[in-house]
């Protein structure tokens, strides 16, 4: 056998048919007609059309011999099926054996519903910088490309070309509800630039579900179908979209088998959604100057979200300016919101922090939303810079007594440690006690010349800061190397460090 993947335009044999077809070359031109496995998908295919001689044969009605019954029941009934009618003989169809030049045995299905078996989506608001996941469900089908395909300029339906038609989805939830979305380019607005079978974007849907309906949709399933509208959609919303479920003509997408590869394509598609992560997303924490006085907090959520202080010091927010109940919806295809939060300047020597929190504006507070319906987001606002003085500005201890008083001057809420002991007055590149002869600091007291219990000062602590001024105590080696030795001890705090010179006498 000769099967052909093309049938030739000229010097076509009626044995390539036979063979291509799939019917025994002894076979006449009617049966094999009637009983060949002919791909309806075909731009060239014998056709149900009048005439005997016919010069480019496309069907009664320009519809290419196909078969797409309405759909008027879009809640509560599936579209039909697709199907090819074939010439049936006599006057009004006759058997042309023209009508197979050009056929292509593996032309594709000009629309499908894009899925084979269900649709696994996982559904989340997306982190910042994160693509990888968002309420964003994006379906497209393959237009095929070979110049034998049938394509949607070539064929009318219910008298209109299909490429006036738009390729649409009725997702169902198991409450019962449908949600309609309509093949087209979503612009950041979150409009949707929708686009006919014949346009660019024609087959790609991107269906932007809020959290409520992937919780519905899951379990549920997607019937795909061409919308011809008795109104035009240009420039409707959502919203507007919904109100026109069931009104103009509807007709199903293929479904079955795809002569061109072999999948099977199914319509509607059982549909698995699950929630990745939560409803509401934050940016990230920020760290703020000590003298800033306004900053912008950054989200994500899938409704409008209202924002209160719910942790750390709320006395760095200036209320004031602030209006709690303000309500922030988010835009655009990722769900983006911000909110401007007035800050005080930061009078203390020490950081503070304050916590946000963004949740779904329903509720009258934080406290009772849900885990999910709310994110927060910690505002750390810096130290204000300090200084440290000493009295004496300069260390002088005997070379045998070993120990010397100095009073570290800094305002009382200042925190500050010793970063390291070294032998020169630069703070060097690593911490630690360097200086050996050095062997202990100790507090005596938060006041100069007053001594009482010692408590041990480290040195380049992990996790350990002083808190105001204190009266310290040096202890050191007796010196006897003859020449006096010099070390110098650096505190580290908010506004960088100061160092103290220490110099020993020797014997």
């Amino acid at each position: 056998m000769a099967i052909k993947d093309i049938l030739p335009n000229g010097n076509l044999s009626f044995t390539d048919m036979a063979d291509t077809y799939g019917v025994a070359r002894t076979a006449d031109l009617g049966t094999m007609y009637k009983n060949g496995n002919i791909n309806m998908f075909s731009l060239h295919k014998p056709q149900d059309q009048p005439g005997l001689f016919v010069e480019n044969p496309t069907g009664r009605e320009d519809d290419h011999s196909l078969v797409c019954p309405l759909w008027t029941d879009i809640i509560n009934t599936t579209p039909g099926g697709w199907s090819y009618r074939r010439p049936t003989g006599g006057e009004a169809s006759p058997f042309r054996g023209g009508d197979s030049a050009g056929y292509y045995r593996l032309a594709r299905p000009l629309v499908t519903s894009g899925k084979i078996g269900g649709i696994t989506f996982e559904w989340s608001i997306q982190t910042a910088g994160n693509g990888a996941y968002g309420p964003i469900m994006t379906l497209t089908f393959t237009r095929p490309t070979h110049p034998g395909n049938l394509r949607e300029h070539h064929v009318k339906q219910h008298g209109v070309l299909l490429s006036q038609w738009y390729w649409s989805v009725l997702l169902k939830g198991r409450s019962g509800a449908s949600y309609l979305f309509v093949a087209g380019e979503t612009e950041l607005s979150g409009r949707v630039a929708y686009a006919k079978l014949g346009e660019g974007n024609a087959n790609r849907i991107e269906a932007s579900l809020t959290a409520e309906m992937a919780d519905d949709l899951n379990g549920g399933q997607a019937v795909f179908f061409l919308w011809l509208p008795d109104r035009s959609i240009l420039g409707l919303t959502y919203d507007d979209l919904q109100t026109l479920k069931g009104s103009g003509k509807m007709i199903g997408v293929y479904a079955g088998r795809d002569p061109g590869t072999g999948d099977i394509w199914i319509n509607p598609a059982p549909l698995t959604v699950t929630r990745r992560s939560g409803n509401v997303m934050m940016t990230g924490d920020l760290n703020v100057g000590y003298n800033s006085v306004g900053t912008t907090i950054h989200g994500y959520s899938a409704f409008p979200v209202k924002i209160g202080i719910t942790g750390g010091d709320s006395s760095m927010v200036h209320s004031a300016n602030m209006d709690w109940n303000a309500i922030y919806t988010p835009g655009g295809i990722d769900k983006y919101f911000s909110a401007g939060v007035q800050l005080v300047e930061n009078p203390n020597q020490r950081p503070r922090s304050v916590t946000l929190t963004a949740f779904k504006a329903i509720y009258p507070s934080a406290a009772v939303a849900p885990p999910l319906d709310k994110a927060t987001v910690t505002i750390t606002q810096a130290a204000r810079p300090m200084e440290v003085t000493f009295k004496p500005a300069e260390l002088i201890i005997d070379a045998i007594a070993g120990t010397g008083d100095v009073f570290f001057n800094c305002p009382a809420d200042g925190q500050w440690y010793v970063r390291a002991i070294t032998a020169s007055p630069e703070l060097g590149p690593t911490g630690g006690n360097q200086i050996q002869w050095v062997t202990r600091l100790m507090k005596l007291s938060s006041q100069d010349g007053v001594v009482g219990t010692p408590v041990e000062i480290p040195v380049d602590p992990a996790n350990s800061y002083m808190t105001g001024p204190a009266y310290v105590r040096v202890i050191c080696d007796a010196n006897r190397t003859g020449a006096e030795r010099i070390a110098y001890i650096h505190l580290s705090h908010s506004g960088g460090y100061n160092t103290l010179k220490v110099i020993q006498r020797s014997i």
